[in-house]
């Protein structure tokens, strides 16, 4: 690779990120190809990432709302002090940006965590937990239909969706066609029209298949 043209890239990327990509006795193409291809397994996990999140706080205010007979429910469960600081976080960020509090709004910028706490051990005695399981996940096969199951699913995916939204590492993951198919998954539980749309954009498999090879094959040809 070009002297000068490595040079630059790495004190922009600095080279403390970029060692994270590095494996034993690689040379700087090979750690850039993979940087390049982690970059692009994050942009093609966005799309179902996207869909799985609108379409599960969009599920879970419908049934809360349904409820509790009203659509600021969240003024009447019995929220954790986390999830009620959040929510105060939210009203605040809403009224500093000069914006009227409506509850599309607050649904709409309540952090993906919040949504998933509800799975939580925390709401196991609350009526409200099974509603949502039962409801929000009605294509979810019945003896996977569980809130320890779903709990689980749902820290999967939002630890998946934190590192790609943070821009971390994700390509050294053996398990990341699974947590892929586990997104795709949750989405037919919830929405099979949805699934089906996200399944004709989806990028990940294409992506995935061919590897950091297209990368380094990319770096070869412009580079070196």
């Amino acid at each position: 690779m070009k002297q000068e043209f490595h040079l630059n890239i790495e004190k922009a990327l600095t080279a403390s990120r970029l060692s994270a990509y590095k494996n034993n006795g690689e040379n700087y193409e090979e750690t850039l190809a993979r940087y390049l291809y982690n970059i692009e397994l994050c942009r093609a996990l966005y799309s179902s990432l996207h869909f799985f999140e609108i379409c599960l706080r969009n599920k879970i205010d419908e049934i809360l709302s349904q409820f509790c007979n009203r659509n600021d429910w969240y003024t009447i469960i019995p929220l954790s002090d986390s999830a009620i600081n959040k929510l105060e976080e939210v009203k605040k960020r809403i009224s500093d940006g000069g914006k009227a509090i409506t509850h599309e709004r607050i649904v709409s910028e309540l952090s993906l965590g919040f949504w998933t706490a509800f799975f939580s051990k925390r709401y196991s005695s609350c009526a409200f937990q099974s509603k949502i399981i039962k409801y929000g996940f009605k294509n979810c096969p019945k003896v996977q239909k569980n809130s320890a199951n779903i709990q689980n699913i749902m820290e999967q995916i939002r630890n998946l969706r934190n590192r790609v939204y943070h821009y971390e590492r994700i390509c050294h993951w053996n398990d990341l066609q699974s947590k892929h198919d586990l997104i795709l998954e949750c989405i037919k539980w919830m929405q099979p029209s949805v699934f089906e749309l996200v399944t004709k954009v989806d990028t990940f498999e294409h992506i995935y298949n061919h590897g950091e090879m297209q990368f380094l094959q990319i770096i070869k040809d412009n580079w070196n």
